[in-house]
């Protein structure tokens, strides 16, 4: 571990466990963590718990995105894999402790899309939540050097990696090569928890076809949104 950095918290029977990424010059593995309060932290072990292995994964996998199931009574992750310079796809992985993990033999379960020109290259580095019966996952897409942030729905399926729907891509505004897009929109959440409120994203509007309860950890990744998207629930 040279460097640490893209880690996934979840606090779990009053622990908090870090599911981080650990990178040395040419690649990146996934290592834990645990802590009492959420300051101090103490390594699980001093090898990885989820490394690369198959041909897509080439030499790094990092970026976790970890949820506990209550209903299956595992860990859920979803990591981002391939290149170190940024990885090329997503894969997702159960484990019954947070140490040992199963990855789906179907990997990776979200890719590149070639018929979409602002993810044609690479998506990677999500984040998912549980929504309306399925779950929710903000991405970052790349089309060359140009990355953005985007959502899309994965419906309810018997497992989590079934269906993947992506938002029909709106007029948005094209930054220059290697910038941010202006501020140009806001993204508007009607939620529950907590009140209902607005806040500002780099150039998007990410609406659903009707009210959307959002999580509030889910406004942060989509701060940096970068075109016009919109997303049906069902």
């Amino acid at each position: 571990e040279v460097r640490v950095n893209r880690a996934s918290v979840l606090k779990k029977d009053g622990k908090y466990y870090m599911w981080y990424t650990g990178q040395t010059q040419d690649r990146s593995r996934i290592g834990l963590a645990v802590s009492d309060d959420g300051v101090e932290w103490k390594r699980v072990q001093s090898e990885p718990v989820l490394v690369s292995e198959a041909a897509w994964e080439k030499g790094s996998a990092m970026c976790p995105h970890v949820l506990w199931n209550d209903e299956k009574n595992v860990f859920q992750m979803w990591y981002s894999a391939g290149d170190q310079y940024e990885p090329n796809a997503i894969g997702y992985a159960e484990s019954v402790d947070g140490i040992k993990w199963k990855k789906r033999d179907g990997n990776p379960i979200f890719a590149a899309d070639k018929n979409s020109v602002w993810e044609q290259h690479k998506v990677t580095a999500c984040q998912v939540f549980p929504w309306e019966g399925g779950y929710l996952m903000f991405y970052i897409g790349f089309e060359t050097s140009i990355w953005r942030v985007s959502a899309s729905l994965v419906r309810k399926t018997a497992s989590p990696v079934g269906s993947v729907s992506r938002p029909t891509r709106l007029s948005a505004p094209t930054p220059e090569l290697g910038t941010r897009p202006p501020v140009t929109n806001r993204l508007r959440c009607t939620t529950n928890k907590p009140s209902a409120g607005s806040f500002g994203t780099t150039g998007a509007i990410i609406r659903s076809s009707r009210s959307a309860s959002l999580p509030a950890t889910a406004k942060t990744s989509a701060s940096r949104a970068a075109s016009e998207r919109r997303f049906s629930p069902y």
